[in-house]
């Protein structure tokens, strides 16, 4: 884990690539980052960038905690979260955007959840 240091002052870990029994670098484990992006106590840019990493690195696995983030309180959290749904697609997610865009009354994330939506049409 790698500490660093946010606005507010606290000391956050932030999951890095651990060392494999070889000594080859493993990768970020998937568990932290989930844990990490769903954990309201940690900074909105932790959250996000674990997020995003979470999508990136595990596909479709990672829609039950964007989904989960996607109805947070943070405006920039949400915005981060419409991002991966779209980048993810797939039925699943898909119904996450939908059921977001239909309580969402920042336009800015409105947008955002639009533009998820449409990456999926044919």
């Amino acid at each position: 884990m790698l500490l660093l240091s946010c606005a507010s002052g606290r000391a956050e870990s932030v999951p890095t690539p651990a060392q494999g029994a070889a000594g080859g670098v493993v990768g970020p484990d998937p568990a932290a980052l989930s844990a990490l992006a769903l954990d309201a106590r940690a900074s909105v840019v932790s959250r996000s960038e674990a997020l995003m990493t979470l999508g990136r690195l595990t596909g479709t696995a990672a829609v039950p905690i964007a989904s989960a983030c996607v109805r947070a309180d943070s405006r920039e959290l949400r915005l981060t979260a419409a991002n991966v749904l779209g980048a993810i697609g797939g039925k699943d997610a898909r119904s996450a955007v939908a059921l977001q865009l239909g309580s969402e009354t920042d336009p800015e994330v409105r947008v955002a959840l639009q533009r998820a939506l449409a990456k999926g049409e044919p």
